[in-house]
């Protein structure tokens, strides 16, 4: 999901380098504003999937 919203902002920032005259400059602010949001939720995203597929010490020790 996060490479989906990496991707759009990729796009844009390509249309507008390559033609800035005629691609608005909201564009370009709003393709680094989704840059940094796919960037700055990763890490998050990928701490909670390492929490979720972690093991739990509970699971390793001896049951009585």
């Amino acid at each position: 999901m996060t490479a989906i919203i990496g991707l759009i902002p990729c796009i844009t920032m390509s249309i507008w380098t390559s033609d800035p005259i005629h691609t608005p400059v909201s564009a370009a602010y709003a393709s680094y504003f989704m840059t940094y949001l796919s960037l700055g939720t990763a890490p998050l995203v990928m701490s909670w999937l390492s929490d979720l597929l972690a093991p739990r010490c509970s699971d390793f020790l001896p049951s009585n």
